[in-house]
Parts: C-alpha cells; sequence; structure tokens
C-alpha cells in the first residue's frame, strides 16, 4: 500500500506543479489531512453503510461541478473507488513530497530523554548546514538508548548512543561478529 500512496501523492505533487497551484494545494492537503485523521472522519470512510455523498461531506465537499482543484477532485476519485483508506497516507505523500521539492527534510532525534527546544534548534542549525537545506525535527525519548543520541535524516543513521557505544565496545572485547578475535 505505501507504494500505491506514494504514486498517488507524485501524482498529485505533478499535478498542483502544472496546475501552477503548488502552494493552494498544499493548503488544501493540510486542511484535508486533519479532516482525514479525524476519529469520527475515519469512521465514516469506513463504513459501507454510508454513501459517497457523505463522505464527501465529512470534507466540505459539497458536489458541485466546479474546479474543486486538484486535492478534492483527487478525495473524489478515491470515494468514487472506496478507497477512502488511501487519502490520509496519499496526502501525506503529496505534502513530504511538496517539502522536499522546496529543498525542506525531516530528521527524527531520538534520545534517553526528553530534550529542550533550545537544544533542539542547536541540533536543527548543524544538520541544516551540513545538509545544506532545512530541517524539521521530530523528536522521541528512548529510554533504552541510556545516554546520547541517533538521528535518521535521509536515510542516514547517525548514532551516538550509550546503547550503541556499550554493543561496540561488546563486540571488541568477544572478538567481533565472526568470533576472530582479540
Amino acid at each position: 500500500m505505501a507504494e500505491l500512496t506514494e504514486r498517488y501523492g507524485a501524482i498529485l505533487l505533478s499535478m498542483a506543479i502544472e496546475c501552477g497551484g503548488l502552494g493552494e494545494a498544499e493548503a488544501q492537503a493540510a486542511e484535508c489531512l486533519a479532516v482525514a485523521r479525524d476519529p469520527e472522519v475515519r469512521r465514516i470512510m469506513a463504513h459501507p453503510g454510508i454513501p459517497k455523498a457523505g463522505k464527501l461531506a465529512a470534507f466540505g465537499d459539497q458536489g458541485g461541478s466546479g474546479d474543486v482543484g486538484a486535492v478534492m477532485g483527487f478525495i473524489r476519485m478515491m470515494v468514487g473507488r472506496n478507497g477512502g483508506h488511501l487519502i490520509e497516507p496519499s496526502l501525506e505523500a503529496f505534502l513530504d513530497g511538496a517539502e522536499r521539492r522546496r529543498g525542506v527534510t525531516w530528521a527524527t532525534v531520538v534520545t534517553a530523554d526528553a530534550m529542550g527546544g533550545e537544544r533542539l534548534g542547536a541540533i536543527r542549525g548543524t544538520l541544516s548546514g551540513k545538509l545544506g537545506k532545512e530541517v524539521r525535527i521530530v523528536h522521541r525519548v528512548d529510554p533504552s538508548l541510556i545516554g546520547g543520541m541517533y538521528v535518521l535524516v535521509d536515510g542516514m543513521l547517525m548514532d551516538h548512543s550509550i546503547r550503541r557505544r556499550l554493543s561496540d565496545m561488546r563486540m571488541r572485547l568477544i572478538g567481533g561478529p565472526a568470533g576472530g578475535g582479540a
């Protein structure tokens, strides 16, 4: 399903760029994504007894025939094909693609303890400088790291955790994974 929703997101991005309304499409997609994430709307989309018009009404679509834009046109198509479950991940893929096009990337910073905004800002600045693009941070806490952190950005993993250092030390002491040794 991920490959399909990535493709839908890419097609939606191409349509928005071609029509010259990427900014408008991003705003509409963000609004529709917020609607799609609502638990009540998820229930409506999953219920087979709710007619397509009712599902579209959850997104504020009254079913008119005028130009509704790429995003609402996509939602209409998905609802019409009983693909309501694909709307949310497809809109996420579209918004991710639009951000990448603008040179924005996301980094996941995982630490053993909660980290303050000032420290996260410093990490964001360092990553932005090294990558040459705007970096947005998602912070997660994983106490099993013991200390330190790891960062996942653009498919790269930078692991500076105590857990990793202890694991490396253990491997050196026992002679490595192949059992060859010290």
